[in-house]
């Protein structure tokens, strides 16, 4: 209590309230999150014998965390959330969103959304963007309704890794697979603005992909390279649009490695 004061001068209800109202700036705080809880994960990992050494962070262009193996190997890794669902990019998202939201935050009364023929997607867009900023952009209520979309919201709740991913078949789990800053560092890709923040073929080893956006669990599956995408037109860099395969992805880090 006494140290997040300091910080931000609020007791933990005003700031849970602050970032409730900003999305956005819950978003960046939530990257810092999933890297707290990666850490525990890969300190358990350690505890385990599994990982023998675990480094983190130092420069604004490390990786999030590196390990080595019993066996001598080094892997990076690089921690990021997966995209929160959409819900405004077509009839079928917006109008089930709003319902959503009519149910569950008590706003559109009197509203009938039960046929959707009733509304075009332009009507649908504009009661979307007249939405809150706390409802419209990536926070709690979007993230609660993503987690509403699957049966299963745990990785422990039993199904295999395959399984478990196969629920977002219908709306497949994204990352948006670049760096938070622009780097000019590309060794042997020409230099174009539009990649100052994509990542090179040879820096990432391991992608740890946080789940909490689509299913409310700070749980990660682990990507390893042949996971990621090669971008098409950069064929030195990785796509900044990686798309989940379900076959490839899993719960336990020790199974990419």
């Amino acid at each position: 209590m006494d140290r997040l004061f300091r910080l931000c001068g609020l007791d933990p209800d005003e700031l849970a309230e602050a970032l409730e109202n900003n999305p956005r700036a819950y978003m960046a705080v939530k990257g810092a999150v999933a890297e707290v809880h990666l850490h525990k994960y890969l300190i358990e990992q350690g505890n385990l014998g599994h990982i023998v050494g675990l480094k983190s962070a130092q420069g604004d262009f490390d990786k999030d965390f590196y390990i080595q193996l019993p066996d001598g190997r080094e892997f990076a890794i690089e921690c990021k959330n997966i995209e929160v669902l959409k819900t405004n990019q077509n009839k079928t998202s917006c109008i089930e969103y709003l319902r959503y939201l009519q149910l569950k935050e008590d706003i559109f009364e009197g509203q009938d959304f039960s046929n959707i023929s009733d509304y075009t997607l332009a009507d649908l867009k504009v009661l979307h963007s007249d939405l809150p900023q706390s409802f419209r952009e990536s926070g709690i209520p979007r993230y609660e309704y993503s987690a509403s979309k699957i049966e299963e919201k745990s990785l422990a709740g039993g199904l295999s890794d395959s399984d478990f991913l196969a629920q977002f078949d219908n709306s497949p789990l994204s990352i948006d697979f670049q760096r938070t800053r622009n780097s000019n560092n590309k060794k042997g890709v020409n230099a174009d603005p539009k990649t100052n923040r994509f990542y090179t073929l040879d820096e990432v080893d391991i992608v740890a992909a946080c789940l909490f956006s689509r299913t409310m669990k700070w749980e990660f599956v682990f990507g390893s390279k042949s996971s990621l995408i090669i971008h098409p037109k950069y064929k030195g860099l990785y796509s900044n649009r990686l798309v989940l395969d379900s076959k490839k992805w899993h719960s336990n880090l020790m199974d990419v490695v």
